[in-house]
C-alpha cells in the first residue's frame, strides 16, 4: 500500500460537506433512499432539500483500482471483479468475478460493454447489462492500461526482455483479431491515453510524456519529467492540453509539445478526471478537489476521505471510490 502524502491541498481550498447518507452496502438488497446534488428534487420524507455534499453509494471490496461512468452507473474494477452500481446508489453488481481475471486493471467503456485488462492475461470485454466475459486479445508481457474508440483497443504493456526487450502500445480490434504493435518503447508503459489521432503515454520509470499515431509511428517525446518525484498514476487530455497526476501535484502540457508546468501543488495526485472547464483529483489520505484547465485557486468537493482512489465525471457530478471500497458522489 502506497504512503500517504504529507503535503496537503491548499489551505485556501473551500470547507465541504462530511457524507450525508450511506445507501445500501454490497449485497444487503436493501433499496436505496433517493440522493441529489445542487438543484436536484428532494428525496426525504417532509420535502426536505437533497443533500448538496459528498454521499456514499454503496459499498464494496477494498482497493479499487479503476474507475468509469456512463449515464446511468458507476464502473469499477478490484481484485478479480468488475463491478457496477446506479448512479442513484444501491447494491452493487459484479458483472466479472473470478481468479484467472485477477488482478483486473484499467477500465473503458463503449455504449454497449466494459473493456479491462486481466493484468497478465491481455484485454476482455463484458456487456453492460451482465453477460458472459469475451478475451479479446491475449499480450505476452504484463499489461498496465487500456482505452477504446470506435474500432480499437488500445493497450500498454509494462515490457519483458524475456520476450522482445522493449514495452510497447498496442492494439486490437474491440470485437477481437490480431494484435498490432503502435509504438515501441523502453522502461515500460505506465498509463496511456487517447484522443482522436493520438495515443499519448508515460514510461513507467523515466517519466516521459510521449505521444504517437494511432496508426503507429515513431514515438514523440513531450515532456521531460525526470527531474520529478516518482509515481505517475493517470494522464489525460483536454482539446489542447496533456494532463497527469503524480506525487507532485497535477501537470500540464500542450500536446504539441514545450513547457510542462505545475498546475496545482496537490500532494500525492493519486488519480484525476476533466470535464471541459475543470481538472478533477484525489489526493491520497484526504481530499478530493478541482480546479480550472487554465489553473487558479482549488475547490475542495470532499475532504478526510479514508485514501480516495480512482475518480470519475458526468455532466453533474464527481465519483470516486475510496480505498476502503465505499463509492461516492458529489455535486461538482
Amino acid at each position: 500500500m502506497r504512503e500517504p502524502s504529507l503535503l496537503l491541498v491548499s489551505a485556501a481550498l473551500l470547507v465541504a460537506c462530511a457524507p450525508d447518507v450511506i445507501l445500501a452496502p454490497a449485497g444487503s438488497g436493501a433499496a436505496a433512499p433517493a440522493t441529489g446534488g445542487a438543484g436536484e428534487s428532494p428525496g426525504g420524507a417532509g420535502g426536505a432539500p437533497a443533500p448538496r455534499g459528498p454521499v456514499v453509494l454503496a459499498s464494496g471490496p477494498s482497493e479499487p483500482s479503476s474507475m468509469a461512468v456512463d449515464a446511468t452507473h458507476v464502473y469499477w474494477t478490484v481484485d478479480d471483479q468488475v463491478m457496477k452500481v446506479p448512479l442513484e446508489g444501491g447494491s452493487p453488481v459484479s458483472l466479472v468475478s473470478g481468479s484467472q481475471f485477477y488482478p483486473t486493471k484499467g477500465i473503458a467503456l463503449d455504449a454497449d460493454h466494459v473493456y479491462w485488462i486481466a493484468y497478465y492475461d491481455g484485454v476482455f470485454r463484458v456487456p453492460k447489462s451482465g453477460g458472459p466475459p469475451v478475451h479479446i486479445v491475449s499480450v505476452f508481457t504484463e499489461a498496465a492500461n487500456v482505452a477504446v474508440d470506435d474500432d480499437f483497443v488500445y493497450m500498454g504493456e509494462y515490457g519483458s526482455e524475456e520476450v522482445d526487450g522493449f514495452a510497447k502500445i498496442v492494439r486490437a480490434p474491440k470485437t477481437g483479431g490480431a494484435l498490432a504493435d503502435v509504438a515501441q518503447t523502453v522502461n515500460g508503459v505506465d498509463v496511456i491515453a487517447i484522443d482522436a489521432d493520438q495515443v499519448y503515454w508515460i514510461n513507467r520509470s523515466r517519466e516521459r510524456v510521449h505521444r504517437v499515431s494511432k496508426a503507429g509511428g515513431s514515438p514523440v517525446e513531450l515532456f521531460n519529467a525526470g527531474e520529478r518525484p516518482s509515481g505517475t498514476y493517470r494522464i489525460s487530455t483536454s482539446d489542447t492540453d496533456v494532463f497527469w497526476a503524480s506525487r507532485q501535484g497535477i501537470m500540464k502540457g500542450p500536446k504539441g509539445g514545450g513547457d510542462a508546468v505545475l498546475l496545482q501543488l496537490a500532494g500525492w495526485g493519486e488519480d484525476m478526471a476533466l470535464d471541459s472547464e475543470n481538472v478533477y483529483w484525489t489526493q491520497w489520505g484526504s481530499d478530493v478537489a478541482k480546479s480550472p484547465l487554465t489553473g487558479g485557486e482549488p475547490t475542495l468537493i470532499a475532504e478526510d476521505q479514508p485514501s480516495p482512489a480512482a475518480i470519475a465525471v458526468d455532466a453533474t457530478h464527481v465519483y470516486w471510490i475510496n480505498y476502503d471500497g465505499t463509492v461516492m458522489k458529489a455535486p461538482k
